[in-house]
């Protein structure tokens, strides 16, 4: 996993999509407009978001758009907009977290057979405070259609018949008491921000990302190509926070991560990267926090016998035990110890005398010594430019392993 450097983003063909002045945002203002002073959820989220003065900014709703759009901090978005919903529905922004969570807390408490984990489960995140707000409701009796608040007896010990989790049917139905709200949010927002707008755009949006490989992985060429007024791309897109949860972060520019067929289509494919929290490329990469290191130290000193390679990461370090397992970069990097044996091997043809020997005899012929190295193992050896090219992060890494950089 390696971060998208947004500095090499093409800034001009950035602002052309994403300015304030620009189609897309004025699309989604005369979109957002006519909701403006409706009594409904979209309304106050909206206003709150677009049209109401954040402090001393003073910026148009055009211009508050654009920044929404272009902003890093989703997750934060997110759970504004839960801050905002939960505060106007039951009058207790704290709530947020049950709202966030629930639906993936009913999803694992129906999958169990035991009436006593399906409570533990529930009770994670559902307290006498969201009762007393009336925030939950569950079906109540066999009809479909009745429902009655949660009570407190839902989560005590013993069990009883017809409370909560004395059946997975009734598990499966909990439901917030104010679902049709927001269900009719979530519905608003796919039309203010609808994804196929972006097929205009898509692959002007690629090229000014400048992204080569896949930042998942790192292993898979994703390239841009084209002209400038047919541009195309290799890449797949893949919204890290799923547009269908979220349909407000479906057109931001920074919940794309440009990704491999593999990584998006066969390894990610639904899964909830909120629920389960992930490295986001656009934030951070693996950087010093997950290493590729060689186990099998023999394979350094000994011809003919391949690395054992193995990504090194603190246990505690969730979103990267995630990203390693969702995207099996153990598995996968296996087939690269041929690779790493070629580093091996380079590191002890090229001393560091040598090198100073080379670029000493080829004065002129590189820029800095950096680039030298570059040449040597084939690959750029700067953090910032791991999006660049296949392998970036395993050879990074190993040079570090085997003494070459510290």
């Amino acid at each position: 996993m390696v971060r998208i450097n947004d500095k090499d983003f093409d800034q001009d063909a950035i602002a052309e999509i994403y300015g304030s002045s620009g189609k897309l945002v004025e699309t989604i203002r005369k979109r957002i407009e006519p909701i403006i002073g409706m009594d409904s959820l979209a309304s106050i989220v909206f206003t709150k978001w677009f049209f109401r003065d954040r402090g001393t900014d003073n910026l148009t709703p055009n211009e508050r758009i654009s920044s929404f759009l272009q902003s890093k901090a989703l997750k934060d978005l997110i759970e504004e907009y839960a801050l905002i919903a939960c505060e106007t529905l039951w009058g207790n922004g704290h709530l947020y977290y049950a709202l966030l969570h629930y639906k993936d807390i009913v999803s694992k408490a129906e999958k169990t057979k035991k009436p006593s984990e399906r409570q533990r489960l529930i009770s994670s995140i559902i307290s006498i405070e969201h009762i007393q707000a009336k925030m939950f409701e569950v079906q109540k009796g066999t009809n479909k259609d009745e429902y009655r608040p949660l009570e407190l007896s839902d989560l005590q010990s013993p069990i009883k018949n017809g409370s909560l989790c004395s059946s997975k049917s009734r598990i499966k139905s909990l439901r917030t008491t104010n679902n049709s709200q927001i269900n009719e949010f979530m519905q608003v927002c796919e039309k203010v921000f609808d994804y196929g707008d972006y097929d205009q755009y898509r692959d002007k949006l690629l090229n000014a990302m400048g992204i080569n490989v896949c930042p998942y992985c790192n292993r898979q060429y994703i390239t841009p190509w084209g002209t400038e007024t047919k541009p195309h791309s290799t890449a797949d897109i893949d919204h890290f926070y799923s547009k269908d949860r979220f349909p407000f972060l479906a057109l931001s520019l920074f919940n794309f991560i440009p990704s491999c067929q593999i990584c998006n289509s066969r390894f990610k494919l639904t899964k909830d990267f909120y629920v389960i929290p992930h490295v986001n490329p656009h934030v951070h990469g693996f950087s010093s926090d997950a290493r590729f290191t060689i186990d099998n130290v023999k394979a350094v000193f000994t011809n003919g016998v391949l690395p054992e390679l193995s990504i090194l990461c603190s246990a505690d370090d969730i979103e990267i035990q995630n990203s390693v397992n969702t995207f099996h970069l153990n598995d996968l990097y296996k087939s690269h110890r041929d690779y790493a044996e070629e580093i091996i091997k380079k590191t002890r043809m090229y001393s560091k005398t040598k090198i100073d020997e080379y670029y000493s005899l080829y004065k002129g012929l590189f820029s800095s010594k950096e680039e030298l190295y570059q040449i040597i193992y084939g690959n750029y050896l700067d953090e910032n430019s791991q999006a660049k090219r296949p392998l970036s992060k395993l050879t990074q890494d190993l040079l570090f392993d085997l003494g070459v950089f510290r």
